[in-house]
């Protein structure tokens, strides 16, 4: 079996993007999509708070 070649300046190239490839989805799965979700609950809490804020006022509803 004849190891080398032409092929053998293919592959290694090949074999690098894969290996960047998968170290960059992990991180992506891992780390910024659970950040993007932890962010958007965020937002819908302080949405939610901005407008419950009229409703949690001291205020009496009637005035005499």
């Amino acid at each position: 079996i004849f190891i080398g070649g032409d092929n053998a300046t293919f592959w290694g190239p090949m074999a690098w993007t894969v290996i960047y490839g998968l170290v960059f989805a992990t991180f992506l799965t891992l780390v910024v999509v659970p950040v993007m979700f932890w962010l958007a609950h965020r937002g819908k809490l302080w949405v939610s708070n901005l407008f419950n804020r009229d409703r949690n006022s001291t205020e009496p509803a009637i005035e005499k």
